[in-house]
């Protein structure tokens, strides 16, 4: 997170020499969807260390993985012309979490927490619609950094064949996390409409068409923001 904040301050410094009546700020709601059940590695147990003389191989899971997250959208923009800008933008998300019971003979619960940042550049194309003024409708492109941070955790039973060996029934957790890091081509559209000279209301969607590693499936973002011109 301090990566993206850092390099979303240094996006405005480089900007900032050129002129403050084009920049704008803005600020709302993300909601993005990644099919996080695509990936193997995350639709297993993994190989839990079984008391001997018992050895067990993975073990598939039910879908376990949110596929939805909200969060908080923020950019900052430069307009370089009526017609054309480039814009920096942020999405953290707010924690996913998912417990369940499960009916599979090594695993008692499953549970998974998901969190979601990303930093993306843009260039936005304006086309203001000559019958509505203060509407415009918005095409972009552009590059999007996304981490994608998974903990998951079972409640694994632990069952021995010696019968003296009273210590070695019961349930044990198993802990494990994987991080994801994609760098992608993101493309977008959208609706603006502007309230005053220094006010608007956006709504874009963008989506990855080369999708990301945790997902093989189309995932998109749909945000919805309040924007202020300087």
């Amino acid at each position: 997170m301090k990566k993206c904040l850092a390099a979303a301050t240094m996006f405005l410094c480089v900007c900032s020499p050129v002129s403050v009546a084009e920049f704008y700020v803005g600020t709302g709601i993300g909601y993005q969807v990644i099919d996080v059940d695509q990936i193997d590695s995350l639709s297993i147990v993994p190989n839990a260390r079984f008391e001997p003389p018992l050895s067990l191989v993975d073990e598939e899971l039910p879908d376990l993985y949110s596929d939805e997250f909200l969060g908080i959208k923020i950019i900052s923009g430069y307009k370089l012309r009526s017609s054309l800008s480039v814009e920096a933008g942020y999405f953290n998300s707010w924690r996913e979490s998912y417990d369940e019971s499960t009916d599979i003979r090594i695993v008692d619960s499953a549970k998974a927490e998901i969190d979601v940042e990303s930093f993306s550049i843009d260039i936005l194309g304006h086309y203001q619609l000559t019958s509505l003024g203060s509407l415009s409708l918005l095409a972009s492109v552009g590059l999007i950094y996304q981490e994608t941070k998974i903990t998951r955790e079972y409640q694994v039973f632990v069952l021995c064949l010696i019968e003296d060996n009273l210590g070695c029934n019961g349930r044990r957790k198993e802990l494990d996390k994987e991080n994801a890091y994609d760098l992608r081509l993101q493309l977008g559209m959208g609706i603006q409409y502007d309230v005053s000279d220094n006010l608007g209301l956006r709504t874009m969607m963008k989506v990855v068409p080369d999708g990301f590693s945790v997902g093989e499936d189309f995932p998109y973002t749909i945000s919805a923001g309040l924007l202020y011109s300087f």
